[in-house]
């Protein structure tokens, strides 16, 4: 497990933002998995941290799907702003780290974007720009 920190190129906001999630697996198949409904507990132009209370949705991992086998995506839609379309970009898990807190455990992963639908790009860089002091711009678009 790690941060995932070491390798971050750009600045993550911390900004609480709710996702919903759907596994993606290799075959593009349906899988028939409930929609999954998580928090975004950072986000940058290239990726979130997703926090999550279980690994597992009806024997699916988000981290490796079917067992020893790397090839699941995470479709996420998020709602940035009110009143504005919502987001929906593929990711992949690049990390995780499990955090405890009272009542339990809290899954902390880290999602890089693989895919961001058209216009996405344009519309996250706004919402971040939108929420950053001037002096971290420089970092977070480089």
């Amino acid at each position: 497990m790690s941060n995932g920190s070491e390798s971050r190129k750009y600045y993550r906001l911390p900004y609480p933002l709710d996702v919903a999630v759907e596994i993606i697996t290799a075959t593009e198949m349906p899988t028939g998995l409930p929609l999954l409904h998580l928090q975004v507990r950072n986000i940058s132009k290239d990726g979130v941290c997703l926090e999550a209370r279980a690994l597992h949705v009806n024997g699916v991992s988000l981290l490796a799907g079917a067992p020893y086998a790397r090839e699941n995506r995470l479709r996420m839609t998020l709602t940035l702003a009110p009143g504005e379309l919502p987001l929906t970009v593929l990711g992949e898990v690049r990390w995780y780290d499990l955090a405890r807190e009272e009542g339990g455990c809290l899954y902390q992963l880290g999602i890089h974007f693989l895919e961001i639908q058209e216009g996405g790009k344009e519309q996250l860089l706004k919402f971040l720009k939108s929420r950053q002091p001037l002096g971290l711009l420089q970092r977070l678009f480089g």
